[in-house]
């Protein structure tokens, strides 16, 4: 079984996808990803996943290990902290959805904030 994950070692990685225009000026826009954050990297991880200056996913920006779901649509707005820290060394789904007038962060799930 094929395993496809991306490891950090929390100096100076990082992955750039490129710039999705096709999300330039959405509306409505959900995002996912499955995060594992080691204990003490969170503050090391701030961008799990982002598109220049749109969307970003987010841990330790303001709590250390809480997830954020950011978007920019002329100026930044985020979802708020997670509940749950993800910062445990376990596997987290994160969804990050924006409606048009919300933003949510769901994790592992659950809707924790918006």
């Amino acid at each position: 079984m094929a395993q496809w994950a991306l490891s950090y070692d929390g100096v100076d990685d990082t992955v750039n996808c490129g710039d999705i225009n096709a999300i330039d000026g959405a509306t409505q826009l959900t995002v996912e990803a499955w995060v594992k954050v080691n204990p003490g990297d969170a503050a090391t991880a701030s961008h799990i996943l982002r598109k220049q200056l749109v969307v970003a996913f987010g841990a330790g920006w303001f709590t250390p290990g809480k997830a954020l779901f950011w978007i920019h649509d002329g100026s930044w707005k985020n979802s708020g902290e997670s509940i749950t820290s993800i910062d445990d060394g376990a596997w987290h789904y994160i969804v990050g959805v924006y409606d048009g007038t919300f933003l949510r962060i769901y994790v592992d799930g659950v809707e924790e904030n918006s």
